[in-house]
């Protein structure tokens, strides 16, 4: 009847009454996972699991729990897993199991992987409408993921033919909506459509966040060159969700690549300072911290990377190199250069990072310097994979190419060209400027 209250003293009486009754342990932590009382149910879960680990309920439960805590990835995948290798669970909740293993893809930005799992949880076929339309609308968010906008609008239908499904849900297909409408530029559109997902969230803490973000994002667009005032609105939103303590990693993550896009740096390494002080950032956010620490504009980097010092050097070059591509799209050649020589003290040996550096030089006409990062792409062949030949090696020759004709070199830019077409035989720029030096080779009188 709506008291909580009195439901949890009743379940704890029985619980302590009987506490080797698995169902009776099973049945209290449900019920204070649908209350979201989700420390009081964790340690009934895991209770369970000591009476007996390989419970399949048990293990969804307990997946489900990890997963919306968003700090145990790892062990959320395994609960599904185990949950999934039982025999006694329903197919209903096989299907949950599913759709918590796609939404572990999609949180670690994988939607390619996680609409396997989806489309295995609607290939099972259950009887609840809330289940399949939760089905459905992950599957939907996962196309909209992957650019399949088609297939995420005829999936977002299929919802509507369900007939009653919860409102959490009916929120979640506007809010989807909002998001196509709002990469088709129909920006208008896409904020009514908010504000109807909004409406229909009433009550639901984590998607109320996300939709005001939306939002926030539709508004930085509509503001068009003159963003100031709508930075100023997104950054009130975003700071107000982590003050609550209703901010996620992921939303915090799309909140500050909305104010990167938008430009608004100095705004979202502000956002990035405040999530540090109340979340353990993972890794998405490194190659973020990197940069803003490079730009000047995050004094306290040191503290949120800590975890980056204990990896290997291979990998801090990894997320060196990172931050040095989204320092590119930001528009800072020079920090981005620097940050890639770091990338490069760590790890010199890396074809592909003497490769970016080569272009970057390249494109600031310092081309000695250039010169001698595709050389060294070329002495460092054997350690290309094989998948990376085309782009690199191919790259490296036809790069070279184009510096050695602005030498006024023209032998040993075709040399270069013919290795390159011999590697990638339809290069499209360097079949041109072939043609274009041994036409103007032709025409020079010996």
């Amino acid at each position: 009847g709506g008291d909580s209250e009195e439901a949890v003293e009743d379940f704890l009486a029985a619980r302590d009454a009987e506490p080797g009754l698995l169902g009776l342990v099973v049945l209290c932590a449900d019920a204070f996972f649908r209350w979201e009382r989700f420390e009081e149910a964790e340690r009934l879960l895991r209770d369970a699991l000591e009476m007996s680990p390989g419970h399949p309920y048990v293990n969804l439960r307990m997946g489900d729990l990890l997963r919306r805590f968003g700090r145990d990835a790892a062990g959320a995948r395994d609960c599904y897993l185990a949950a999934l290798a039982g025999e006694m669970l329903d197919a209903g909740s096989r299907s949950v199991a599913h759709i918590g293993l796609g939404l572990l893809e999609m949180s670690r930005n994988a939607p390619k992987a996680a609409l396997r799992w989806f489309r295995k949880a609607c290939a099972i076929g259950v009887a609840d409408a809330n289940i399949t339309a939760s089905c459905l609308v992950h599957s939907a968010e996962a196309c909209v993921a992957l650019g399949r906008r088609e297939e995420a609008h005829r999936l977002l239908d299929e919802i509507g033919h369900l007939g009653s499904v919860c409102s959490s849900t009916r929120a979640y297909v506007a809010f989807l909506r909002a998001e196509l409408l709002r990469q088709q530029g129909r920006l208008a559109q896409a904020l009514k459509m908010a504000d109807l997902a909004r409406a229909h969230s009433l009550g639901d803490d984590a998607l109320n966040g996300e939709i005001e973000l939306k939002k926030g994002q539709i508004e930085l667009e509509r503001a068009g060159k003159n963003p100031t005032k709508a930075v100023r609105r997104f950054l009130r939103r975003i700071q107000f969700l982590i003050e609550e303590g209703r901010c996620s990693q992921k939303m915090g993550f799309s909140a500050v690549m909305v104010l990167n896009e938008a430009r608004a740096f100095s705004a979202a390494a502000a956002v990035l300072k405040s999530l540090s002080k109340v979340i353990d950032l993972d890794s998405r956010f490194w190659r973020l911290a990197l940069a803003y620490k490079r730009r000047g504009l995050l004094t306290n980097a040191e503290d949120m990377m800590s975890s980056l010092e204990f990896l290997p050097a291979s990998e801090q070059a990894e997320w060196h190199l990172s931050a040095a591509s989204l320092l590119l799209e930001m528009g800072y050649d020079q920090d981005a250069e620097d940050e890639i020589r770091s990338a490069l003290a760590l790890r010199p040996d890396w074809p592909y990072a003497n490769y970016v550096l080569g272009s970057i030089l390249e494109n600031r006409r310092r081309l000695d310097e250039a010169k001698a990062r595709f050389e060294a792409v070329l002495s460092l062949r054997d350690r290309v994979a094989e998948d990376q030949r085309s782009r690199l090696i191919g790259g490296a020759h036809y790069h070279l190419a184009c510096i050695l004709k602005q030498e006024g070199q023209t032998d040993e830019a075709l040399s270069h060209l013919e290795a390159c077409v011999k590697i990638v035989p339809k290069h499209r720029k360097a079949m041109d400027l072939m043609e274009s030096l041994t036409s103007t080779r032709t025409l020079v009188p010996s």
